[in-house]
């Protein structure tokens, strides 16, 4: 080499260190906390019953069922590319650095 120093990206992380955890109980929620969670638990599920019951159950036929009805139910084959996939060739990226 021409004992020129190069510019690196290698960075070295220092040593680890053992560090002794200590246990700490699970802080338990309130009973206001947990009411509050509860309430709002039982808000949702409500609101989603209500919301399914309104609208008369399941509806049969959704829109992704009708587009495979329309193309006779096969599934469509997957698109091919162009172009090839590139592969990476670290010995010839490495000799190229070297020249």
């Amino acid at each position: 080499m021409n004992g020129a120093s190069m510019p690196s990206n290698v960075y070295y992380l220092p040593a680890r260190t053992e560090v002794v955890a200590t246990y700490q109980a699970p802080r338990r929620p309130s009973w206001w906390m947990r009411l509050t969670l509860t309430w709002w638990r039982v808000r949702v599920t409500a609101r989603e019953v209500w919301t399914v019951l309104r609208r008369g159950g399941r509806r049969w036929l959704t829109d992704v069922d009708a587009l495979v009805l329309a193309h006779g139910g096969e599934e469509r084959p997957r698109p091919r590319y162009a172009v090839p996939a590139r592969v990476i060739d670290f010995a010839a990226a490495r000799a190229r650095l070297r020249a």
